[in-house]
């Protein structure tokens, strides 16, 4: 298996070719009625390695520095751009997160790019953290299923569904997505479909810490 450097913020974590690639989401319906919203980062290639931080950097818990960037990214993209940086910065200074100078810099960074590089997702047309639920068919059985999106997108004649992902790194292999971030966005592709059957739907996957997507 080919080793990975790990980051450092001075350098930028080797990008798996696949990162473009669109991926069949068909074998990836689930079949039990757990799907999780905020999945480990633990890979099938590398179950025992956790993604690289910098020396510098006290380790965090990965479910709460999800949390903070995603509520961030909300945040951000509830504010005016000329605004953004400063609103941003304030709610990072909460005394709650108790974030160091670095990774008050760092953290502000990672979410301003996020939106700077995928600004079609962060218009008018967007909202954050989108409750949703109805009933599909799987294994011939009428079921209820609810999650919460990250971003729904609806454009005239397509709806974006996009998941942003914290970790540090993606895997290496396209087949290596943990399953529960597929089975995750099958069941909201299957719920948004429901309801904007006319519409195109697209799913993306954003690892906010190295700006990179694919599409599911």
């Amino acid at each position: 298996m080919k080793n990975v450097e790990p980051t450092t913020p001075e350098s930028s974590p080797s990008i798996p070719r696949w990162v473009h690639e669109c991926i069949d989401t068909a074998k990836f319906m689930p079949a039990d009625a757990l799907v999780t919203t905020r999945p480990t980062c633990m890979y099938v290639d590398r179950p025992n390695t956790p993604p690289p931080v910098s020396p510098l950097e006290e380790v965090r818990p990965r479910e709460e520095r999800g949390v903070i960037i995603h509520r961030g990214l909300e945040i951000a993209s509830q504010t005016s751009p000329n605004a953004r940086e400063k609103r941003l910065a304030r709610y990072l200074s909460s005394a709650e997160f108790a974030l160091s100078p670095q990774k008050h810099r760092r953290w502000k960074e990672e979410i301003l790019n996020t939106i700077n590089s995928y600004q079609h997702l962060f218009d008018s047309d967007g909202q954050s953290e989108v409750p949703v639920a109805g009933e599909i068919f799987w294994n011939n059985t009428r079921c209820i299923r609810r999650g919460v999106i990250d971003r729904l997108v609806i454009k005239k004649n397509m709806v974006w569904i996009v998941e942003f992902k914290s970790d540090r790194i993606p895997p290496y292999k396209a087949k290596s997505l943990p399953k529960n971030y597929m089975q995750q966005l099958c069941l909201y592709k299957e719920l948004i479909t429901n309801i904007y059957p006319e519409k195109t739907i697209k799913c993306l996957l954003i690892w906010t810490y190295i700006g990179k997507s694919v599409e599911i």
